[in-house]
């Protein structure tokens, strides 16, 4: 274990030793100044910018350490398990299918899941997206699931080919519609992963493919993210270290992200910022109708009025009177989007917890 001192001294001089030169149109010393005080401040041992303005990736830098123990240097192409930004990729995932005609908002999941109970019958799919469907979260609190997931485990019974889960998302959904609603959907915000799991759901029963071929074959591959995999730490990912850091308990530890294969629709993609900025580029150059992305930014406000600051799948904020859509996930990374500006800033890390808060941050930095 490297002591915080060892760290910090692996850490100085790090873009230095670390930055792979990119085409930019912005100057590069103000972000590896920007790099080099956030990677102090927060003990950030590895650090990946992108920024994509009108369409075109306009910085893709690294910094630091992805790997301490070994010294190895991050580059651009380092991969990071990026935790609930996964969530805008699943919101494109679906608005792909809205544009298609194949699924809509408004579509109550009773219509679309066979299983579904009546007591889901107002629940909507932009419900699930926006987390106002009033799902329960804690499917364990059932003792039944308890009670079986123990089974499953004692038995090594999996039910999917990277032996993560022991449960498809459609029976976790089957053990969660035995528990009551929090609230009626629609009236409040609660942030929900089932929603999520439900989503991935029926992303595969409309398209007959799993989710993460659909998403493969939908979004990755024509964009060319060649990097993005769904996959948690116990996945071997081309071009990402196992695990995360993380300071959560003082000292620096190697941090697991455990997920179950149901819930990639959530948290479990891995991608590079790069990669991640392929989006924001597709999107500028129309991946969605003008009307779909639209929607997709628009704040959702609950019948009870109380602002969420979210919309579908993404976060929504105001910085310096611009309206920024986007997400943070796990404290290790962050998207904001500047519709206004057609500008996108990514900033990803390998520290888990970090409460960097570099998103906003970093927009400030193109916005010069």
């Amino acid at each position: 274990m490297l002591a915080r001192s060892a760290v910090a001294a692996c850490l100085a001089g790090s873009a230095r030793l670390s930055v792979r030169p990119s085409p930019t149109a912005l100057p590069s010393d103000r972000f590896d100044a920007f790099a080099n005080d956030q990677m102090r401040r927060y003990d950030i041992p590895a650090l990946s910018l992108a920024v994509v303005r009108e369409g075109r990736t306009v910085v893709a830098r690294a910094y630091g350490f992805n790997d301490l123990e070994l010294r190895q240097a991050a580059t651009i192409d380092t991969v990071y398990q990026v935790a609930s930004v996964s969530k805008i990729l699943t919101s494109v995932g679906v608005m792909l299918l809205v544009d298609d005609g194949r699924l809509g908002l408004d579509t109550p999941v009773t219509d679309l899941l066979s299983f579904a109970p009546a007591s889901w019958a107002e629940i909507r799919v932009r419900h699930l997206l926006s987390h106002t469907s009033g799902l329960p979260s804690d499917i364990g609190a059932i003792v039944r699931y308890a009670t079986d997931e123990h089974t499953r485990r004692a038995r090594d019974r999996f039910v999917d080919p990277e032996k993560l889960d022991y449960f498809t998302g459609r029976e976790r959904l089957e053990y969660l519609a035995e528990l009551p609603l929090r609230a009626r959907p629609g009236e409040q915000w609660s942030y929900n992963q089932p929603g999520y799991i439900m989503l991935g759901v029926i992303v595969e029963q409309i398209t007959g493919k799993s989710f993460v071929s659909y998403m493969t074959d939908r979004l990755f591959t024509p964009l060319g993210m060649r990097s993005a995999r769904y996959g948690d730490s116990r996945v071997v990912i081309a071009g990402r270290r196992q695990v995360a850091y993380t300071r959560q308990f003082g000292p620096l530890q190697n941090w697991l992200w455990p997920y179950a294969t149901s819930d990639y629709p959530a948290a479990g993609l891995n991608v590079s910022a790069p990669d991640l900025a392929k989006l924001f580029v597709a999107l500028d150059r129309g991946l969605l109708k003008p009307d779909t992305r639209d929607s997709m930014w628009t704040e959702v406000v609950p019948a009870d009025g109380k602002r969420a600051n979210y919309a579908l799948g993404w976060t929504v904020d105001t910085f310096k009177g611009k309206k920024v859509v986007g997400h943070e996930g796990g404290g290790c990374s962050w998207v904001s989007h500047v519709p206004d500006a057609r500008l996108t800033a990514i900033a990803l890390s390998n520290l888990a917890g970090s409460g960097a808060d570099l998103g906003n941050k970093l927009v400030a930095l193109a916005l010069e």
